[in-house]
């Protein structure tokens, strides 16, 4: 990525729109993690500068956690009744 001086190192910040694009969550979700200080930010004037080392590492941690707890993944869609529910809600 070039940053705006022509340089081809990665930004060490960058802002709220980015960060939320980088992370395919909305500005909500960003200032709720950011409250929990799940993600670091700097204050420069009035914009607000996400750290970039602290997205990669709430992504690591997020990774790690998923991995470790090996939680199936949910099924979408609404709860279907199985053929023996069905067989057993039709008998008198």
């Amino acid at each position: 990525m070039k940053s705006r001086c022509g340089s081809d190192r990665p930004p060490l910040t960058v802002r709220v729109a980015e960060a939320t694009h980088m992370l395919g969550i909305g500005k909500t979700k960003l200032y709720e993690l950011i409250a929990q200080r799940e993600i670091d930010t700097l204050k420069v004037g009035r914009a607000t500068l996400i750290v970039v080392g602290s997205v990669h590492a709430f992504i690591e941690r997020e990774c790690a956690l998923s991995r470790m707890a090996n939680v199936p993944r949910r099924k979408h869609g609404r709860p279907r009744k199985s053929f023996v529910d069905l067989a057993a809600s039709s008998r008198p």
